[in-house]
């Protein structure tokens, strides 16, 4: 099957923390940890369900609207709630979040592989909802540290773009870059929800692969089939 170019759903290429909604309670409890060296004082408690309530709300939100909600306005409001208002202590707060992301996630086994391949035949473009809304920048980097960025044509993430897919926002501003009509593109996601998305956007071809529950095992051999087949 040749095509023009393929736009991939960042979640087959990265393996992620099984919740991309909420921060564990050591990730808290370390935030926490840092707030009281800058020696403010506050309950404990009170903070760490002041926060997995703004991210539930954050959650919700994108389930009903698809709107994304960047971490850093969600701590933001926590931060509010505790009369606290440090822009610093945001940064720090949205730092640690990222370093947990980043020290839990990994590319997927035949990932690498499966961009060099479609590299060879065609553009490629990558849309990424971003594990709980942290910047960007800190997505892109993995994609670059993992040697995904060179076999890249266009990146699209849900932080900048606003809204989370299924909405189909990531996918036009993707296609208009590789100036690609969606009738001679692929489409590799998964997101289950995605497709009824890219069939309304006319995509050629449209995998779903479970690129969110499977085990590795599963997902090496869902990569290295979608190799073949493309």
């Amino acid at each position: 099957m040749k095509r023009y170019a393929t736009v991939i759903g960042y979640e087959c290429l990265f393996k992620c923390p099984p919740d991309e909604w909420q921060l564990p309670p050591v990730v808290v409890g370390h935030i926490a940890g840092i707030m009281e060296l800058e020696g403010l004082v506050f309950d404990r408690s009170r903070f760490a369900l002041l926060l997995h309530d703004a991210l539930e709300k954050r959650r919700k939100k994108a389930e009903e609207t698809m709107i994304e909600t960047k971490l850093g306005d969600v701590v933001k409001i926590v931060l509010e709630e505790l009369e606290v208002s440090d822009h610093s202590l945001n940064q720090r707060i949205i730092e640690v979040a990222a370093s947990y992301y980043t020290g839990h996630s990994c590319a997927r086994q035949g990932a690498v592989e499966l961009l060099k391949r479609l590299k060879k035949d065609m553009k490629v473009g990558l849309v990424c909802n971003v594990p709980l809304g942290i910047p960007h920048s800190i997505v892109a980097s993995q994609i670059r540290d993992a040697g995904m960025d060179n076999a890249i044509d266009d990146l699209q993430f849900s932080t900048e773009m606003g809204m989370r897919r299924p909405h189909a926002r990531q996918f036009r501003y993707s296609l208009s870059n590789l100036n690609a009509d969606p009738s001679e593109c692929a489409a590799i996601t998964g997101i289950t929800g995605d497709r009824d998305t890219l069939r309304k956007l006319s995509f050629a071809d449209i995998f779903v692969i479970d690129g969110q529950n499977a085990g590795s095992g599963k997902q090496a051999a869902a990569l290295n089939e979608l190799n073949s087949a493309l």
